[in-house]
């Protein structure tokens, strides 16, 4: 695998896990809103970005909801090729046909991560 193909891996690391580290970002996040996505964004002060999802069950079936994960994931990975660290990410889909292409969810994501870079990691800036 090149050194390129492997910065770009989504590694457990890169997950957001547990209650409480979903809670800290629910509770004292920033909202960001995108076509068919709403990002709740947090500073965690690590040098590289973590990503939890939250699809609920009204967006379809198991099947449905993999598949929106899946895409989300990619386009996750695909925006951190200017990694800019430094954040944990909550995406939460809110259409089905506004998430469905991960080029497109990664344009969207890229957009509002350096957003929120901007707003919680670097303030004084």
């Amino acid at each position: 695998m090149s050194t390129t193909a492997h910065r770009f891996r989504y590694r457990r690391a890169h997950r957001l896990s547990g209650r409480k580290a979903y809670a800290a970002v629910f509770d004292r996040g920033k909202r960001y809103f995108a076509r068919g996505l709403v990002v709740m964004a947090r500073a965690n002060h690590l040098p590289y970005m973590r990503l939890g999802l939250s699809v609920g069950k009204r967006l379809g079936k198991a099947v449905v909801r993999t598949r929106l994960k899946r895409v989300i994931r990619e386009g996750f990975r695909l925006a951190r090729s200017r990694e800019l660290g430094g954040l944990d990410l909550v995406v939460i889909p809110r259409s089905c046909e506004e998430v469905n292409n991960a080029c497109e969810v990664g344009e969207r994501l890229d957009r509002i991560m350096k957003a929120a870079h901007r707003h919680l990691v670097e303030p004084g800036s």
